[in-house]
């Protein structure tokens, strides 16, 4: 829930607190006539957008939603969604995700979504890196962000979903492994059948 109100408050909110913005500067009359056209424009663009962003997160929320969609496509997608919003995320995968049980995929889809969020919303990072490898009995994923990482207070804290994320990997008995130097923070999850 706290990764939702985030998502929501994060990237619709703000579409729609833009698209009140372009509303209220033509009702005032601030913006010249010949320039409607071109902000009513960007309204629809705006609108659109938190359209998207909706749908995005309520299709992500449907209980069918990842038995219907691979892995691989569900973290692109996400991933492709931040780089709309202007964030530097980079998503790389090598092998099939679609044999894996789907306790595993679970698990794996809701750890990406948390560690995405707080690089995102806390690294301040010029630059995201998320993959993806698939081998015959293993499974591992990594966000490396290049910023100024996650503090050891807070790896330790119960705040930022690391607890959420520690759950998940402990119940598919997968390790989550945090490092956090001044260059940056690597979050990896390796998973590998027994």
């Amino acid at each position: 829930r706290a990764r939702l109100s985030r998502d929501l408050h994060d990237s619709t909110a703000q579409s729609i607190q833009a698209a009140r913005l372009y509303l209220s500067l033509i009702e005032s009359g601030t913006i010249p006539l010949e320039e409607v056209r071109q902000v009513a424009a960007q309204l629809d663009e705006e609108i659109g957008r938190a359209y998207e962003e909706l749908r995005d997160i309520a299709h992500q929320l449907h209980p069918s939603f990842l038995k219907s969609t691979s892995l691989v496509d569900a973290l692109r997608s996400r991933c492709e969604l931040f780089k709309k919003r202007a964030r530097p995320v980079v998503f790389s995968n090598k092998g099939d995700s679609s044999p894996f049980q789907f306790e595993v995929v679970e698990a794996f889809h809701n750890i990406f979504q948390e560690g995405l969020s707080n690089a995102v919303r806390h690294s301040g990072a010029s630059q995201i890196k998320v993959s993806l490898e698939c081998e015959s009995n293993m499974m591992t994923l990594t966000i490396r962000d290049n910023r100024c990482g996650i503090r050891e207070k807070s790896l330790k804290s119960k705040g930022l979903g690391l607890k959420s994320m520690r759950e998940r990997a402990d119940l598919i008995s997968a390790a989550l492994k945090f490092q956090s130097t001044t260059e940056g923070t690597c979050l990896t999850v390796c998973w590998r059948e027994k």
